[in-house]
């Protein structure tokens, strides 16, 4: 698999990334745009829901831990609140790998997980894999 800005053009995607932390923000922001994507992001679940609601994204990358509205919380809103139509895959972003959280990450209906420190990679993989 080629990794360049061509990337994007091959696997078109709008993408939504809900960080809180600002160095996690521009790692993968950074990461995104070597692949030829513009992600938008958010702050928090409570951004990313209300982002969600405006917006047709086609993937959002979720972090589990962030203030005020946590990735768990965002996503159970989101599948609640957007036509399904609307809503985009939700893929965890977290440090914490363990089967609890894994499992508790599917059963509010997130599509996939990646583990922290995030690797340009494996995100080229997991979109190619949705795009």
């Amino acid at each position: 698999m080629k990794i360049d800005s061509e990337f994007a053009k091959a696997n078109p995607l709008n993408i939504l990334v809900a960080e809180d932390n600002a160095l996690n923000q521009k790692l993968i922001q950074k990461i995104l745009n070597k692949l030829g994507y513009e992600p938008k992001m958010a702050g928090d679940g409570e951004e990313a829901l209300n982002a969600v609601k405006t917006e047709k994204f086609d993937v959002l990358f979720m972090d589990l831990q962030m203030p005020h509205m946590d990735g768990i919380t965002a996503t159970q809103l989101i599948k609640e609140q957007v036509k399904e139509s609307h809503q985009p895959l939700i893929i965890a972003l977290t440090a914490n790998v363990s089967d609890i959280v894994k499992e508790k990450c599917f059963s509010v209906g997130m599509t996939d997980f990646m583990s922290k420190p995030i690797k340009i990679d494996e995100i080229a993989q997991l979109l190619q894999k949705y795009a």
